[in-house]
């Protein structure tokens, strides 16, 4: 058992605790989100949000002077970064619709000093005009041993290409791939393209391996019962004879899978049955120890059990029962590292770890003002939809309270690939603290459990979708938890959707209501807003609503709103380009038409509220929307 010591060295100041917590303690957004150390130990780098922009701040270790900032103006955010060299970072920026804008993916590659000096865009926005178009598709390769220089994915119109760039001066050359279209190319450990994806007409996937010469690339075809499946690369064992990657194509679920390049052979290594694989788990120098998944809580399945890096994370988890411990960055001499812990109550701490002496010295946590003590445990439930589903999610209970309590179902947006998941989440934090149980159900349609779950949710949007939100209200009236006469709903984007559209179906079920940025008319989806734009958007709609016109309207909560009884509260954005203003005023005019009164909060921001003030008058006026609905009595 690792014997870990700690340290703590404050290094930012204005450390507070405090057990009475205003609205803007958990609206605030955190005080860091990454933190990185340079590959020479004597910087570190660390991402942070101010209103819709997400920076990053470069600070020296040991005198604490802030080197370098970066911040690239408003709705852009710094979502990732990597140290390059001592010298330069890396930063992957996107754009964003608002603050439950859950799509938006990086889109530039930006290069800068340390000391905030000769900076450069590697790949940005305006490199998608003219003849040269492509899209960023992600760092592929670090090139440890070549500083200056990282290989990157770029989307063009024939497909996929990788490319070497220059972090200095951004020029880039052409590394080889399939003379065709490809989804992902996979490099070995001696950075060559020997992996790739390609997609089919009738939806299936074909690997294409590289075992010879630069053009010898073979097919090998992922056979199975799903139907259009999908892969992601996890990379190749040390000695480039095993290539390791996930797949749903025997499974619904992702599983991980080793593909032998002498015999040929593929071999399953781990499938759960219950949820994806999420992602591996890697050394510092890239081999692949494991794998995460989040059947309930955050579990590993180990393949190098013998590994050093292996023995050492399973001896930090030992160290830090209960929470998820992750290794941000290394030095380049494998002496330093950065950890990462947090859980459900936890909201994220950061140490300077030293691996030789086994010494975890407190760096910065991202909610400081917030004291672990007096956060909710988030516990893993599981409910049996009517016809037989099993369904998994969270209960959040105000601490010393169990049974018998003002219940608020929380439904995610997406709908579909997003998932309700273990950990700190200080909007659910926040109810608690007022007295509520928070109740959050993975309905069908949800990802993360595999794609049969997912897809049992395509155009069933406002009738089984619903159901199982319902059957989860239920099952906590049953257990005891939830008074049957104290309960609402409240969701954003799709959840605002889910939550206007429960109203309609149980109106008898709920108090009161709050729709979020929400869709509520499923006509005015097709037509209004980013989603309908593009051609990948328009596949969605028609393969996740309903076929109808009738139907679709039998879905809408604008066109039902003579049905409902509870209490109404709706909030909008009025640059939303996700779920555009016009399905707000939908909403509206439905109920005004039926005269069904209802609170308005409408601001000048997109989807989801990113400015402090919007966000205070938003979450207040929830508070005293729930307080006077649900009665939930005094706050802890």
């Amino acid at each position: 058992m690792l014997r870990l010591i700690l340290v703590f060295l404050l290094l930012a100041p204005g450390l507070s605790w405090s057990k009475s917590y205003s609205v803007d303690d958990f609206i605030k957004f955190p005080k860091y989100r990454t933190i990185k150390i340079s590959p020479d130990g004597k910087h570190i780098a660390a991402n942070y949000q101010e209103g819709s922009q997400v920076k990053l701040v470069i600070i020296q270790l040991g005198s604490n002077k802030v080197r370098g900032t970066y911040e690239f103006g408003e709705n852009r955010q710094i979502r990732d970064f990597y140290w390059a060299n001592p010298k330069r970072i890396l930063m992957e920026v996107t754009e964003v619709k608002g603050n439950l804008d859950k799509r938006a993916r990086p889109s530039m590659l930006f290069a800068g000093n340390v000391d905030g000096k000769k900076r450069k865009w590697l790949v940005s926005q305006g490199d998608s005009k003219g003849s040269n178009h492509y899209g960023y598709g992600g760092i592929i390769d670090m090139l440890p041993e070549q500083p200056n220089h990282i290989i990157v994915a770029l989307y063009k119109s024939d497909g996929l290409k990788l490319q070497k760039v220059d972090v200095r001066t951004g020029r880039m050359k052409y590394i080889g791939g399939p003379n065709e279209e490809v989804h992902f190319i996979a490099l070995d450990r001696n950075h060559e393209p020997r992996f790739a994806l390609r997609g089919e007409e009738d939806g299936s996937q074909t690997l294409l391996i590289r075992y010879g010469d630069k053009n010898d690339w073979r097919p090998f075809h992922l056979k199975g019962e799903v139907e259009r499946p999908s892969a992601s690369p996890l990379g190749f064992s040390r000695d480039n004879n095993t290539f390791y990657f996930l797949s749903n194509h025997e499974f619904p679920e992702m599983s991980l899978y080793a593909f032998d390049m002498q015999t040929q052979k593929l071999k399953l290594l781990y499938h759960n049955k219950r949820v994806d694989i999420l992602a591996g788990i890697h050394s510092r120098e890239n081999d692949l120890l494991g794998v995460v998944l989040m059947p309930d809580t955050p579990a590993v399945f180990w393949i190098d059990k013998e590994h050093p890096e292996t023995v050492l994370r399973r001896n930090l988890l030992a160290s830090f029962p209960g929470s998820a411990v992750t290794l941000t960055s290394y030095t380049d001499d494998g002496k330093k590292a950065v950890l990462h812990v947090r859980s459900d109550t936890n909201p994220g701490m950061f140490y300077m770890f030293d691996l030789k002496e086994n010494k975890a010295a407190f760096l910065a946590e991202a909610y400081p003002w917030l004291d672990e003590k007096d956060m909710a445990v988030m516990e893993p439930i599981e409910v049996t939809a009517r016809d037989g589903l099993k369904l998994y999610g969270y209960l959040t209970r105000p601490k010393g309270k169990d049974k018998n309590l003002p219940l608020i179902i929380n439904p995610h947006g997406g709908p579909h690939g997003p998932r309700d998941m273990w950990g700190f989440n200080p909007e659910v934090q926040f109810l608690a603290n007022r007295g509520y149980a928070v109740l959050q159900v993975n309905f069908r349609g949800s990802g993360g459990y595999g794609v049969d779950f997912e897809r049992a949710g395509y155009k069933k949007w406002g009738t089984d979708m619903q159901n199982d939100l319902t059957d989860a209200v239920h099952w906590a009236i049953d257990q005891g938890i939830a008074d049957r006469d104290r309960i609402c709903i409240y969701g954003g984007s799709y959840g605002g959707y889910a939550a206007l559209m429960s109203v309609v179906r149980e109106p008898d079920l709920y108090k009161c209501t709050i729709g979020y940025v929400g869709v509520y008319d499923l006509l005015v989806m097709q037509k209004a807003g980013d989603i309908p734009k593009s051609r990948s958007g328009k596949i969605f709609l028609k393969r996740v609503l309903p076929d109808t016109v009738e139907e679709q309207k039998a879905q809408s909560p604008a066109y039902n709103a003579d049905k409902i009884r509870a209490a109404i509260f709706i909030a909008h954005g009025e640059r939303d380009q996700r779920v555009p203003m016009a399905q707000g005023i939908a909403m509206r005019k439905a109920l005004d038409k039926v005269g069904k009164p209802y609170i308005w909060m409408q601001r000048d921001e997109g989807h989801g509220y990113f400015q402090q003030k919007n966000r205070h008058d938003f979450y207040s006026q929830m508070e005293a929307f729930f307080a006077k609905h649900l009665k939930a009595g005094d706050s802890q």
